[in-house]
């Protein structure tokens, strides 16, 4: 089994204006910044746009790829392509073929403008990444200016490298989150991506070794695609997961099905890069089809700890008793509430047997 680690810190923590950001890393260690987030009231927070021209316009998330370039040895368009696999998957996730999201994703891809709403026909790189994205010390406590939802192709791993340091570029695949304003709206500003190819091209791997001491390879296909689908995840405002703790602790697969695509490691690219259940639940948590409320159960309450005070972060998690892989989580909201505004959705039909929480 390959174990590629990633440590997570600030899983949910209720902060100020900043651009949330997860990163997958793939060879080392990383701290990475859950970017689910609560509203003071313990409101989850979701990207959501309003398309007045969309038949679904409240569930119409539309992502704007850069216009030109390439993202290492894939043009814009292959990427593209392989982006709309991710929203098919995001878009039809189901449980017993129940189909429990409601959401549908676009790429617009001629419509990217910068901070100054001047339409954007550039390849984006390291020199040029801030006239679109976001950095974390640029947000204030005010509405961020343009609020499209970009995703940039970092062809050579220079916007990776201007963000996170020069020798990340060939750890780090992938990384994106919400733009979060600290107020009561439950609805992101703005979403960013950035997905990283720079490994594929030899002379960053060259950079790797000779100046990082680092033995990179080309991107595993598996792995890509896990990790574009993780971070879409993360932009949606899922966080990270445990379940799949005990397969990914053994050297053995066998078991990879039940590791989460959202597990903090990427273990087993061939296995995550499908949604479990958790996923599916975390994903129609905060975008539910009128299914997945009618015909899957609940379970309501908070966490507190002995003095009755309320306690955030906690991931509280239902497990099948005759089936331990069977499982789904929910992380408790800054008020110590699940974090989907009180219900924590365990996925059960009305025999679906008996659950240890």
């Amino acid at each position: 089994m390959k174990t590629h680690r990633i440590q997570a810190t600030g899983h949910c923590r209720y902060l100020t204006a900043f651009m949330v950001m997860a990163s997958v890393m793939v060879g080392q260690s990383l701290w990475a910044y859950g970017p689910f987030s609560v509203t003071d009231a313990g409101k989850p927070r979701y990207l959501q746009d309003y398309d007045g021209n969309s038949s679904n316009s409240e569930r119409q998330i539309t992502y704007y790829p850069e216009p030109i370039g390439n993202c290492g040895t894939r043009n814009n368009s292959a990427m593209d392509d392989l982006i709309e696999t991710v929203f098919t998957k995001i878009e039809t996730a189901s449980i017993a073929e129940t189909v429990v999201t409601d959401i549908v994703m676009d790429l617009n891809q001629e419509g990217m403008t910068d901070e100054s709403g001047v339409a954007v026909f550039a390849d984006i790189t390291g020199s040029n990444y801030d006239s679109v994205y976001v950095n974390n010390d640029s947000v204030t406590n005010e509405k961020v200016t343009n609020e499209q939802t970009v995703l940039l192709y970092d062809s050579d791993g220079s916007i990776t490298a201007a963000l996170n340091g020069s020798c990340n570029r060939c750890s780090i695949l992938g990384f994106g989150g919400p733009v979060i304003i600290p107020d009561e709206d439950p609805v992101y500003d703005k979403g960013q991506l950035v997905i990283n190819c720079g490994r594929d091209l030899s002379d960053v791997r060259q950079f790797c070794s000779q100046t990082c001491g680092l033995s990179v390879g080309e991107i595993d296909e598996d792995d890509f695609k896990t990790v574009i689908l993780h971070e879409f995840m993360h932009a949606l405002g899922a966080a990270h997961s445990q379940i799949g703790l005990d397969a990914a602790g053994t050297s053995s697969t066998s078991d990879d099905a039940a590791i989460a695509t959202m597990y903090p490691k990427l273990e087993n690219g061939a296995q995550q890069s499908t949604l479990n259940k958790d996923d599916v639940v975390a994903l129609a948590a905060l975008y539910p089809s009128a299914a997945f409320k009618s015909v899957f159960g609940s379970v309501s309450g908070e966490v507190v700890d002995r003095n009755g005070e309320p306690l955030p972060c906690v991931e509280v998690v239902a497990e099948n008793i005759s089936n331990t892989s069977d499982a789904v989580s929910m992380v408790t909201g800054y008020q110590g509430v699940l974090a989907n505004g009180g219900t924590f959705p365990n996925n059960c039909t009305s025999k679906c047997g008996s659950f240890t929480i």
